[in-house]
């Protein structure tokens, strides 16, 4: 891939990887999520497709420009796993 993919990918996890850390943290403000119910709900659909489609794909490309690509491309993994058991538990009503 080369400078221009090393590039794009850094960015890419960057941006939405501080977008899906940020919104984490509005998650957990417990009061906001018994006020705006909707809100909480938008904020997770949000995190969920950054995660799943940006964040965590651009930091798989970035592990293997790193000196131990294996532990930080199986974190990636790991990652997007999670995020997707965790979207099934939500559909599946298993709160």
């Amino acid at each position: 891939m080369g400078a221009l993919g090393f590039k794009l990918s850094f960015f890419l996890h960057i941006v939405f990887g501080n977008l899906c850390l940020i919104g984490s943290l509005i998650q957990w403000w417990n009061s906001r999520k018994r006020v705006v119910p909707l809100l909480h709900k938008s904020i997770g659909k949000v995190i969920t497709y950054v995660l799943i489609g940006f964040a965590a794909p651009s930091g798989f490309i970035l592990a293997w420009y790193s000196e131990a690509p294996w532990p930080f491309s199986l974190l990636a993994i790991a990652w997007i796993w999670y995020t997707f058991k965790g979207y099934q538990s939500i559909k599946r009503k298993y709160l």
